[in-house]
């Protein structure tokens, strides 16, 4: 048998389906660069059984990430399972570590329904950061689609960034509870530090498959608050309340532990803590800069009802449990500083269920009125 006999017997074939292929080359009809990706992606994600590798980080944009996050973000999806306390000092990026694992467990399929929970004045900031960093597309509960389907509008959206104070509000708090969420993530999640609070039992009874608490002082006042925190994430980790004050809480130095090495253990299960001395990679420096606005007319006449409401009822007034108190008039003066939409839940909590001084009603609800009329701010 000749050498080109032998050619012929080994001749390639194609089926009818591969010469259609070999045809749509010819033609140079090729599918988008972006569906290219896409599959590329899916057979990466399809070889990679652990999380060695994160295959989010390529589609991460408009930032720099640092080797500390990864490597915290890796820690949490690895050992965690997802429930993880990132306790990072301030400006070290635990929106950042909490955004590369949200995009590596939806790039994964394992979270198609997230929720976020944060203090008021940062609601939009965390929608901004999410789609313009890790392009995923939240929902807040003041968008006009969401008030749009009502109490319904919680189990419709897949991804919702909500405040702490809305969320918890009885006619919320029922329809949040019901909700199976694949991940909840809670920033500035020191506002859960006792377990009296409506805060901390709000969010104790989710139901969610993986949680994130972020905080940079996770105790302030006791070691019991670390207590309460990780009992949210691993109940039984750190024990019952009382083994755990037995154990690791200096008797009368409520803030100072003891058995310090096992504690780090316990914890080192849980819980991130990285410190600008620990970081090796150098940072940019911090710089702050204070940019004065003018606010518009609303927020202007706003302002001075609250703060003439404010110098009026705080001599009247003392620490009471319950009703107007000057903590609650503290609180109302920070919060119409920081926007309308901030204030409006005190103000309602207040008429719903407070005790208000004799003609002090009516000043509210003309704030509660003013609040709910303003729609832009001018920050």
């Amino acid at each position: 048998m000749s050498l080109q006999e032998g050619w012929k017997d080994y001749s390639l074939r194609f089926e009818e389906g591969d010469l259609k292929l070999l045809k749509w080359v010819e033609e140079g009809r090729f599918e988008s660069r972006e569906a290219y990706q896409l599959n590329l992606l899916a057979h990466q994600a399809s070889l990679i059984q652990e999380f060695e590798e994160l295959i989010c980080l390529p589609t991460l944009r408009n930032m720099e990430h640092y080797p500390y996050q990864i490597e915290a973000a890796r820690k949490v999806l690895r050992r965690f399972r997802g429930r993880a306390l990132l306790c990072d000092e301030v400006g070290l990026g635990k929106t950042i570590e909490a955004g590369i694992i949200l995009k590596e467990y939806m790039m994964r399929g394992l979270v198609r329904k997230a929720l976020i929970l944060t203090p008021p004045g940062l609601v939009e900031q965390w929608k901004e950061e999410m789609e313009a960093k890790f392009d995923l597309s939240f929902i807040t509960h003041e968008d006009p689609e969401f008030k749009a389907l009502g109490k319904e509008a919680w189990a419709h959206f897949p991804l919702v960034i909500a405040s702490l104070p809305t969320a918890k509000a009885v006619d919320h708090a029922s329809m949040i509870q019901g909700i199976r969420y694949d991940l909840v993530i809670v920033d500035e999640a020191h506002h859960l530090r006792s377990r009296s609070t409506v805060n901390w039992q709000f969010v104790n009874v989710l139901d969610k498959k993986f949680i994130l608490l972020l905080t940079a002082t996770p105790v302030q006042n006791d070691l019991e608050e670390l207590f309460n925190l990780v009992t949210i994430l691993k109940p039984g980790q750190l024990k019952t309340l009382r083994q755990f004050k037995r154990e690791f809480v200096t008797r009368g130095e409520r803030r100072r532990p003891k058995n310090i090495q096992t504690l780090r253990e316990l914890l080192g299960e849980c819980m991130i803590r990285n410190s600008r001395s620990q970081v090796e990679q150098r940072l940019p420096p911090r710089s702050a800069h204070t940019i004065r606005l003018k606010p518009t007319t609303e927020q202007k006449a706003l302002y001075e009802a609250v703060s003439d409401f404010v110098r009026e009822l705080h001599p009247q007034v003392g620490y009471q449990a319950r009703g107007i108190n000057r903590l609650v008039l503290q609180t109302m003066q920070m919060e119409v500083g920081s926007s309308a939409r901030a204030l409006l839940p005190t103000v309602e909590k207040l008429l719903t269920g407070g005790r208000v001084p004799q003609g002090a009603r009516g000043r509210l609800e003309a704030i509660r009125g003013m609040a709910a009329g303003i729609t832009e701010s001018t920050k």
